[in-house]
């Protein structure tokens, strides 16, 4: 059978577009939300479609320099949830980053961040410029837990469960003290791991605040860190193949009259 020239345009723009719907399921919203897939953690897309996930610190007024945005979720609503009652740690797979704009670099000696875990017994993380990596510990110990994300539900005996955590960020010194860090915008690179047997740690994704940048310089610095982590596997991949093997109904298989086995 001779497919035309018409009918395999018709099938290019098919996958094209099918390629646009993919990505727009893979957007998500502005938490950093994951689940098991195989046997490893899966950190969905941002709302950009890249492993980059944005937040900001106020400049003034009580909450200067805190936030709990982006937060972490895996809910069974939205498709994902994980084992029950299983611990989730974040790994600091970087120092801390900062982005003036123009350049990314480490953030300033005397910057840094700190991270809360809402468990009063569990250390605050302080991410440094230059700093070392930190990475999760699991313990039945709070003193002993590092990196704390949270526990999922163990309501019931169904096989997912939700964890919802809203971590508290602070980027200090504060701008109470009489110091105040530059103007910019601050990152770090993260993983996940879990205290679920048999399943690996995420891969890693980075974290974005921006502290007084006008948006067009907070997404250029978006940008720059993107490629400090690993690409996502994009559909359009496939597509250009797709389309590289319907193309290939112009030569193979017009000469024979038939599809290419």
């Amino acid at each position: 059978m001779k497919i035309s020239n018409n009918v395999c345009l018709w099938m290019m723009i098919g996958l094209v577009l099918a390629a646009r719907v993919g990505l727009a399921e893979e957007e998500v919203h502005s938490d950093v939300e994951f689940g098991y897939v195989g046997e490893q953690i899966d950190v969905k897309l941002s709302s950009e479609g890249i492993l980059v996930f944005e937040g900001e610190f106020p400049q003034e007024g009580l909450e200067c320099q805190f936030t709990t945005e982006p937060g972490f979720a895996s809910e069974v609503e939205e498709g994902l949830g994980i084992g029950p009652n299983e611990t989730v740690v974040y790994n600091v797979l970087s120092g801390l980053l900062f982005w003036d704009g123009v350049n990314l670099v480490p953030a300033a000696v005397g910057t840094h961040l700190r991270v809360n875990h809402l468990v009063p017994q569990v250390p605050d993380t302080i991410i440094v410029g230059n700093g070392p990596d930190q990475l999760g510990v699991i313990s039945n110990v709070a003193a002993e837990t590092r990196n704390l994300l949270g526990i999922s539900d163990a309501i019931g005996g169904d096989l997912h469960q939700d964890l919802h955590q809203d971590l508290r960020w602070f980027l200090e010194p504060n701008c109470l003290m009489n110091s105040v860090p530059a103007t910019g915008a601050y990152g770090v690179v993260l993983s996940l791991s879990t205290s679920a047997e048999g399943i690996a740690n995420s891969q890693p994704f980075a974290m974005m605040f921006n502290f007084g940048l006008s948006e067009g310089s907070f997404e250029a610095g978006v940008d720059e860190v993107a490629s400090l982590v690993p690409e996502p596997t994009s559909v359009c991949v496939w597509v250009f193949w797709g389309i590289v093997g319907l193309m290939s109904c112009r030569t193979t298989g017009s000469s024979t009259g038939r599809l290419p086995r």
